[in-house]
Parts: C-alpha cells; sequence; structure tokens
C-alpha cells in the first residue's frame, strides 16, 4: 500500500468479529501505529507469554482522518484481494480506515525485548486475522512509543 500510487493513505482488514469490534472503535485524530513484527521462534499463531520476545524491522506511527468505511471504488476498494474486480459482497477485506503517517521506522530487525504488558495486543492482532487492531491504554500506547523511538534511533 505504502509503495501505491494512491493519493491517500489507507489499510483494510478481513471480515473478523474481534477485527470490527475494535476498528468501530476507532475516531478520527486517533493514533494508531502498524508494527513489522517477528515472534522469535514461534509460527502463525503465537502464545500469550510476557517473557518471549519480538523483534521488529519497521513500524508506522499514523492518525486516523477518515475512522471506518467500506470502500466501494473498484481500485482502491480492491486493493488487497486477489482480483482487481470483485463485488463488495466477495471482498475479503472490507473494512477500511484512512490515515496520515507522522513518524515511521524502517531498517534492520531490532529486538524489541520482553513483550511484558503488550503480550496480549501483540497475540490479539496476530492470531485473529494477522493485523487485527488492538486497542490498548494511553499508557501503554506512550510506551510502546517512547521503547520504538529510542531503540530505532540507536
Amino acid at each position: 500500500m505504502l509503495k501505491s500510487s494512491s493519493k491517500k493513505q489507507f489499510w483494510a482488514w478481513r471480515q473478523n468479529h474481534k477485527a470490527l469490534r475494535n476498528i468501530f472503535d476507532l475516531q478520527r485524530g486517533d493514533q494508531i501505529v502498524f508494527v513489522i513484527g517477528y515472534a522469535t521462534g514461534e509460527h502463525q499463531g503465537i502464545s500469550n507469554n510476557p517473557k518471549s520476545t519480538f523483534e521488529y524491522s519497521s513500524w508506522y506511527l499514523a492518525t486516523i482522518k477518515e475512522p471506518y468505511y467500506m470502500n466501494l471504488d473498484d481500485k482502491n476498494g480492491n486493493f488487497f484481494e486477489e482480483k482487481d474486480d470483485l463485488p463488495l459482497n466477495k471482498r475479503k477485506w472490507p473494512h477500511f480506515i484512512d490515515f496520515e503517517i507522522t513518524e515511521h521506522y524502517k531498517g534492520s530487525r531490532i529486538n524489541y525485548g520482553k513483550r511484558g504488558e503488550l503480550s496480549d495486543n501483540i497475540c490479539e492482532s496476530n492470531n485473529n486475522g494477522f493485523g487485527t487492531p488492538s486497542l490498548m491504554s494511553n499508557r501503554k500506547f506512550s510506551g510502546l512509543m517512547d521503547n520504538l523511538r529510542f531503540q530505532s534511533n540507536h
């Protein structure tokens, strides 16, 4: 999506009851972070273990510009689909938000360390459709961003 010719930045989620529950809570102006992470030694489903570590190779902090909508446009609405002409009722990725990236890191893998109190959020996001949004408190979000910023600047 970052390399597309689209004038606006957007993301879509699969049809998933956990994703929908959290997507509906997103509001214009909210901040969201996308972390491209790796659960060391685990595969598709990861365990909810605060002592386990994870690594990441990029993160994107964004501000939501347009909260939840279903994209009826054929080009962007089919961006994540296997075909570019699927009708809305056949799409796997129909739930969209628009956002603006305000900060980011992309580079070599960094070991974040122990998941700690982020373990629930990491598991919820990964194990429910690979990227399901997971809501967190302002305190947890601030701590995550402080760590990501510090680690990726050194």
